[in-house]
């Protein structure tokens, strides 16, 4: 018999600051957006993209999570709403997407601790599992310590970003919005990168929900968290971006690798003390992210290898810390794994496979209502069902427009990376089966 998994008692105010670094973890990673569109172009999206897809997002989010606040999130959601088939898909598609996504942060920072040790490709590896094991061991201790960190991460990054914000603000000196669109490209290019990049920076309020079975009363603090982000995120993205080209401006040489940072700016407008604030911020931002998303990832396969859906040593709880090792265990292996290589290609899939998952969610959220209407609902979105099929709607052909928006290439390589989930139902079917 498997060990149960802890409850543990975390405050509104915790979980917000864990939904903050699921979803944003700090503005790092603009750069590219901005000078790839084109400021103009860029800051409409930021402030576009929240309303059209973050926000119906986030509220469908909070309704589910209401209404049936237990672990595994989304992959329940889907199950009760579109059967099990679509739940399997749901899981997946994420969880691939998700090893990619989580490995990636780890090779991030350690890339950022690279910049001051200069090592060869093994010892950024190193590096980057160092990163990996220290966080598989938070992980495996307890949830509430993945939460406790996640919260002190938050503060340590936003701190230098509000000043910078400031500084910036008091610096505007130039038209933050000139020019619209890159000069180099048409609006249809500059649109589809935008888009895939600001669906990106405004996703993932779903992750906080796999951990519910995990946190007391999740019904009631879940759901406040993830509203009271929607505005905090949003201001987060858009304020730093504006405030950086209405001071320091040179959107052309933005870049996250090689070109004007967010930190470098943040030395030009407060001096060296504040650059070094800002990259402290960068690295912790994505030390944030990976532990995070390590935790959030793991309760997904826990509950897909507790249905005979996957291996079942996702599913072991460890016997004296009731976290789900077994699961956190096997994502860092294969963290490890990635670790090695380029993620370019990856990172394409990767995008791609998260939004079909989305789209599941959003299908899920009307099919409950017309299968439960009288489920209860502690949150609820203050329209009907056809209401809700607008609410859901719209994002939805937001994604969509972001799945063609990158050309066939992108969308044929997608497809491939998304065909794999029928595939992987239909043995995972035969292998419980032949395990029942």
């Amino acid at each position: 018999m498997t060990a149960p998994l802890k409850t543990h008692r975390l405050s509104v105010g915790t979980i917000l600051l864990v939904v903050f670094v699921l979803v944003s973890s700090g503005p790092f990673g603009v750069e590219e957006m901005v000078s790839s569109t084109g400021p103009g172009l860029a800051v409409l999206l930021l402030l576009v993209i929240p309303l059209v897809w973050g926000a119906p997002l986030a509220l469908i989010c909070t309704e589910l999570a209401s209404a049936i606040p237990e672990e595994g999130g989304s992959y329940v959601w889907v199950d009760r709403g579109l059967g099990r088939f679509w739940a399997f898909q749901n899981g997946w598609w994420l969880t691939l997407s998700g090893f990619v996504d989580t490995a990636l942060y780890a090779v991030l920072a350690g890339a950022y601790v690279n910049s001051w040790l200069d090592l060869p490709p093994p010892g950024r590896w190193l590096i980057s599992v160092s990163v990996i094991i220290v966080f598989a061991a938070l992980n495996v201790r307890s949830l509430r310590s993945m939460a406790l960190s996640s919260a002190v991460f938050a503060v340590i990054i936003l701190l230098p970003v509000v000043v910078m914000t400031v500084l910036g603000i008091l610096e505007w000196n130039a038209n933050p919005l000139q020019p619209f669109v890159a000069e180099s490209q048409g609006l249809g290019l500059s649109l589809g990168l935008g888009l895939t990049v600001a669906i990106w920076f405004y996703s993932g309020y779903e992750s906080m929900s796999t951990m519910a079975g995990e946190v007391a009363e999740p019904q009631r603090v879940i759901p406040r968290a993830l509203f009271l982000s929607i505005p905090i995120v949003i201001a987060v993205y858009l304020l730093p971006t504006l405030a950086g080209l209405a001071s320091v401006g040179r959107w052309e040489e933005w870049r996250s690798e090689g070109g004007l940072t967010l930190v470098q700016i943040g030395s030009e407008l407060g001096g060296p003390a504040l650059g070094v604030a800002m990259m402290v911020a960068a690295l912790v931002s994505s030390l944030a992210l990976y532990n995070a998303y390590l935790a959030s990832g793991a309760r997904t396969t826990l509950v897909m290898a507790r249905d005979r859906l996957l291996p079942r040593a996702f599913a072991r709880v460890h016997p004296r810390f009731g976290t789900p090792h077994g699961s956190i265990l096997a994502a860092a292996a294969i963290h490890s794994v990635l670790a090695v290589g380029s993620f370019e290609l990856l990172l394409v899939i990767d995008v791609f496979l998260f939004i079909l998952s989305y789209l599941l969610i959003f299908t899920a959220s009307v099919a409950l209502r017309l299968k439960e209407p009288d489920l209860a609902r502690p949150f609820r979105i203050p329209v009907g069902t056809a209401g809700m099929v607008l609410v859901a709607c719209v994002p939805a052909i937001v994604g969509l427009s972001a799945l063609v928006a990158n050309g066939v290439s992108y969308l044929a390589l997608g497809v491939l990376a998304a065909a794999t989930g029928p595939l992987a139902y239909a043995v995972a079917k035969r292998r419980g089966a032949a395990t029942a």
